[in-house]
């Protein structure tokens, strides 16, 4: 036994040192040159970066684009959403069709429970408190006469829009939108 450990001695030694000097090496706080190191500062959290008057224009058009869909659902032009995202003639515009939606007892309802998809193309700041939003708009909601269950209007749609948001008050709201294109379809608006 003793003559086979003797012969296998430069291999033993070998895979020990391969094993072990390194587990030594990350353990101690000795470098490779002996010398002892510091430990590695750990760099601090990179501070979350504020988000742009463009990003900022292009989540508040998105956000009105959802309560115009959310307050057709069951039409009520008195929605407080809707005064916090939209303003002027887009305000004005959109509390007069709920009202119609509403007096003709209209309620907009979900094909397979998706809201309208919304694609923000682009966002140019006019002035810090003036944007423009181009955005295309897929949706295939349907509109229901809700006495009788009946569809009056099953329609789909890409429509290709341009959107003016103004920063009001700290924030950024929809204050008018005008369709450039719409195709019958929900193909999206890159054509």
């Amino acid at each position: 036994m003793l003559k086979i450990l003797k012969s296998r001695r430069p291999a033993a030694i070998a895979l020990c040192a391969a094993l072990v000097i390194p587990a030594c090496a990350t353990h101690h706080p000795r470098g490779p040159t002996g010398a002892v190191t510091a430990p590695r500062p750990t760099p601090p959290p990179s501070p979350a970066r504020p988000p742009t008057p463009e990003q900022q224009a292009a989540d508040a058009y998105r956000a009105a684009q959802q309560a115009l869909h959310l307050s057709t659902l069951a039409p009520n032009p008195s929605d407080p959403r809707l005064a916090q995202l939209l303003a002027g003639p887009q305000l004005a515009r959109t509390t007069s069709v709920l009202a119609e939606l509403a007096r003709n007892r209209i309620a907009v309802r979900l094909r397979d429970n998706r809201p309208p998809g919304v694609r923000v193309l682009g966002v140019s700041l006019v002035t810090p408190q003036r944007a423009v939003v181009r955005a295309c708009v897929t949706d295939d909601a349907i509109q229901i006469h809700l006495p009788d269950k009946r569809v009056v209007n099953d329609a789909v749609s890409s429509t290709l829009s341009r959107a003016e948001l103004w920063r009001i008050e700290r924030s950024w709201k929809l204050m008018s939108q005008q369709k450039l294109r719409r195709w019958n379809d929900l193909q999206g608006c890159a054509r």
